[in-house]
């Protein structure tokens, strides 16, 4: 914050206002902290140090809370820590009754009973959904890496069998 000793401009105090609207400040008028000369000089009297500005107070607000939660964000933490688990294990162990009942008791086939199981996991867990495209990603990419591994694998027994079946030393 400063106050114009001499001179007269345009100015763009935008930074605080936010208004690009060009502002006309002459001699005696008062100049913000942040505040753009966009054509002439400007000789201004300053009468706070930076740090006592109004932009650096701006900051500090905004850095302060930015460090702040509400208590409404404590409680969605606490919240979801303890409903997502609770309905996870709760689905699978509906899901796994489902299979159980419908395996051995109604003697469907292992097909139906997993389909029936992944729809009371889809209805019941909203999650499921989010889940599922997780697993959409990584089942493919597991069995890339089991056949890569067990194919390495297979080489190198391979590998070793012939050598040491035609006299390699290794």
């Amino acid at each position: 914050m400063g106050w114009l000793s001499s001179g007269s401009s345009d100015t763009n105090e935008s930074s605080v206002t936010g208004k690009s609207v060009a502002v006309l400040k002459e001699t005696g008028s008062h100049i913000i902290a942040g505040t753009l000369n966009l054509a002439g000089t400007l000789d201004v009297q300053v009468m706070r140090l930076v740090h006592e500005n109004l932009l650096a107070q701006i900051t500090a607000l905004v850095k302060q809370a930015r460090l702040l939660r509400s208590p409404m964000q404590d409680l969605s933490d606490l919240l979801s820590a303890v409903i997502l688990p609770t309905a996870a294990v709760s689905v699978c162990v509906a899901s796994l009754v489902w299979v159980l009942v419908g395996r051995f008791v109604h003697h469907e086939s292992a097909t139906l009973s997993a389909v029936d199981a992944i729809a009371i996991l889809v209805v019941s867990c909203p999650c499921a959904i989010s889940l599922a495209v997780c697993f959409t990603f990584a089942i493919p990419l597991f069995l890339f890496l089991l056949v890569f591994t067990l194919d390495f694998l297979c080489s190198v027994i391979t590998y070793c069998y012939v050598g040491c079946y035609l006299g390699w030393h290794m």
